[in-house]
């Protein structure tokens, strides 16, 4: 798997600036670990350069890029989606369906009313977790670069009827549009073909669309 560049840092004001905006000889934080960064802007292009990045000055907490633009990322698709929760705004979603083999297509927030970030389960942490007009946990949101949630944690939310959404991240394009990253989800484990109950283990009487539709 290709190196993850870090290209986000806090400035002075504790805002978060991409590497392509920030200005060399001002101070820059980590996101993630509190440490200093180090800009490296060579403004060089073509074969073999770098984009533009931040490394720290001494990482002697280990912090790595991976995590950093985890912190990123999942700040956001939270600042994106609280906007379209407040504007009541639709946020279309297509995904390939690994029930059916079909394309789908969703409103990610047609029934979430509330976000919450790092939201603690007690046997598992959520990145983001989506909330119903009654408080219910209706789906989560796990944001992946190289480590997938496991089969007990996915089994976690099957069995509490709740929607697993994954964002595998693997370049720094994933991380320039946010919002239309957002419109492409990379797993659901959910169907919207009512003859895929069976994976959901529903009973015969139970309406998918009112339990799970987006």
């Amino acid at each position: 798997m290709p190196t993850l560049l870090n290209i986000v840092g806090l400035d002075e004001k504790g805002e978060l600036v991409t590497a392509d905006y920030a200005v060399k000889g001002k101070k820059y934080i980590c996101p993630n670990c509190d440490g200093e960064l180090i800009l490296r802007k060579s403004g060089n292009w073509g074969f073999g350069s770098k984009s533009p990045h931040f490394a720290h000055k001494s990482n002697d907490k280990g912090c790595s890029s991976e995590s950093i633009m985890h912190y990123y990322f999942k700040i956001k698709l939270f600042d994106l989606i609280s906007d379209r929760i407040k504007k009541n705004e639709s946020l279309p979603i297509k995904w390939e369906c690994s029930f059916c083999n079909s394309t789908h297509n969703g409103d990610l927030i047609k029934k979430v009313k509330a976000i919450n970030k790092e939201y603690n389960f007690g046997n598992c942490r959520a990145d983001l977790c989506l909330f119903t007009e009654e408080g219910r946990p209706h789906a989560v949101i796990e944001i992946i670069y190289s480590h997938k949630p496991t089969s007990a944690v996915k089994s976690f939310y099957k069995d509490n009827e709740i929607i697993l959404i994954e964002y595998h991240t693997t370049c720094i394009d994933d991380y320039t549009n946010i919002e239309e990253r957002a419109k492409r989800p990379d797993f659901i484990n959910f169907c919207t073909r009512p003859e895929f109950d069976i994976f959901w283990g529903l009973r015969i009487d139970d309406e998918p669309d009112e339990l799970f539709s987006f």
